[in-house]
């Protein structure tokens, strides 16, 4: 018999690195789940999982829209409070010059 050294330590580490290694793990499991028969007591469980989880998913999503609206506000008015202060600027400096005095 041979003994042969087995790099699947390594590959193991690569793929744990690897964004969305659990949730792709979880996923499967739970498909193995709804699909056998040994698992039929826990379809409930599953089908109950399943339906929170796409609660969640909405939740985020509607989070995820509400995140980039207020990045999109956020930047508005900065925009706005900048022309303003440039305006505030320009106002100030004509009316100093009106009344004879240098900025």
């Amino acid at each position: 018999m041979k003994i042969e050294k087995s790099d699947k330590k390594i590959k193991l580490e690569e793929l744990k690195k690897k964004e969305g290694f659990l949730p792709s793990i979880l996923n499967e499991i739970f498909v193995i789940c709804k699909s056998d028969k040994l698992f039929s007591e826990s379809i409930d469980d599953t089908k109950e999982l399943d339906s929170k989880i796409k609660i969640l998913e909405n939740k985020k999503s509607n989070q995820n829209k509400l995140l980039e609206k207020s990045k999109k506000l956020k930047s508005n008015i900065t925009k706005k409070i900048e022309f303003i202060e440039n305006n505030n600027f320009e106002l100030r400096a004509k009316l100093l010059e009106k009344l004879g005095s240098d900025i």
